[in-house]
């Protein structure tokens, strides 16, 4: 099977996450946007609009593994300022943990679930307002997940509740009923319906958030992945663009661009203002 992600010599933006619907969504109630966390609040507040020099700092010498890197589409650069704001579900950082459930179905599927641990995801703004794709977060895989139901369970109770499709216009984990049987946690039947305006909501996208109907031709269902607490990194006021990239993408991946490890991304990254 062809990799979802192709190694490029030259590194250029990939295409965006997003489609023709409202797509890659989660919220806080009737918000329109994703909420930062508030300052103190835990882990990721702490790594939150880290320089190039503080980034590479935090992550440590060691920390090596491939870096899937792509464009999230719903992260918006605001008007007149540096700021961006996170529109979708996906990636999503409610409850302080970062967890990619309901957009890049085909990356997620291109490997078994297992294979996941220990890479790391990074995802760069949309363009717009002035503004160039700049690095929006950056996580490594700590765990991951076959279904909702296993996620749902394995998650703190207060990292579910921020997450939840069933309470959040923006969630991107579905709420499982209690106790589902064996080989029926890829059913829709045995989840809460997401609330009534949730983004994914329209014409039941949610069910492919479920892994319900993965094409047959792939071995594998799209794995739910899960940031680890203390390698994840996001921007509010995003800094740091890939190297030698400017507004006239003259090369286009078809999804995603991957680097063999983490310090050739790393070296990639350059500070813009």
């Amino acid at each position: 099977m062809r990799s979802s992600c192709e190694p490029l010599a030259v590194v250029a933006p990939p295409k965006s996450c997003g489609s023709s619907q409202p797509s890659c969504f989660r919220l806080e109630e009737d918000s329109k946007h994703q909420p930062f966390p508030d300052s103190g609040s835990g882990p990721l507040s702490s790594q939150m609009n880290l320089t190039l020099l503080k980034l590479k700092r935090a992550i440590g010498p060691e920390a090596d593994g491939e870096v899937y890197a792509y464009v999230v589409e719903t992260v918006k650069p605001q008007k007149g300022s540096r700021s961006v704001l996170q529109e979708g579900s996906g990636p999503n950082f409610q409850g302080g943990r970062i967890t990619l459930c309901t957009c890049k179905h085909s990356m997620r599927a291109g490997s078994h679930p297992s294979k996941w641990r220990g890479r790391w995801i990074a995802g760069f703004s949309s363009k717009g307002n002035g503004q160039p794709q700049r690095l929006f977060y950056l996580m490594r895989i700590e765990r991951t997940f076959e279904s909702h139901n296993e996620m749902w369970n394995a998650l703190e109770a207060e990292v579910t509740k921020a997450k939840s499709m069933h309470t959040n216009r923006l969630g991107d984990v579905c709420q499982p009923r209690p106790n589902i049987p064996p080989g029926a946690e890829f059913d829709p039947v045995n989840y809460f319906l997401p609330r009534k305006d949730h983004v994914h909501i329209f014409k039941n996208g949610w069910h492919k958030d479920l892994n319900k109907d993965y094409q047959k031709d792939r071995k594998h269902r799209a794995a739910l992945l899960l940031g680890a607490a203390n390698a994840s990194f996001l921007w509010a006021l995003p800094s740091l663009a890939l190297r030698g990239v400017g507004d006239d993408y003259r090369t286009r991946t078809k999804g995603c661009f991957k680097t063999k490890s983490l310090s050739d991304f790393l070296d990639q990254l350059v500070e813009i203002r």
